[in-house]
């Protein structure tokens, strides 16, 4: 009889529980991008409600790009940071898997 083949836990990501806990972090990622692009809009808005007639604000234009900015560093740190945490779970369950 053969025995059953041990297969080495999968290191390019691919793991569905690795998928699933990189989704939590782009999820994470994506409330905070919206809760400081919604703080960086309200006051954005509290400034030209109470600016007085001379003062420069933000065109509208500007408004999209920083939200979109916001958005794409949050999520993206967030990625990073997955990447950061799986990366460091491999690194200590093979350190522990030579003892």
């Amino acid at each position: 009889m053969a025995k059953p083949s041990v297969e080495a836990p999968s290191t390019d990501g691919n793991n569905p529980n690795d998928i699933r806990f990189r989704r939590h972090f782009l999820l994470a990622g994506l409330i905070l991008g919206i809760a400081v692009s919604g703080g960086y809009l309200y006051l954005v808005h509290r400034q030209r409600v109470a600016a007085a007639p001379g003062v420069a604000v933000d065109s509208v234009g500007k408004q999209v790009f920083f939200v979109v900015l916001i958005l794409f560093a949050t999520i993206f740190q967030c990625s990073l940071l997955s990447k950061l945490f799986l990366w460091v779970k491999r690194q200590t369950g093979s350190r522990s898997r030579n003892r």
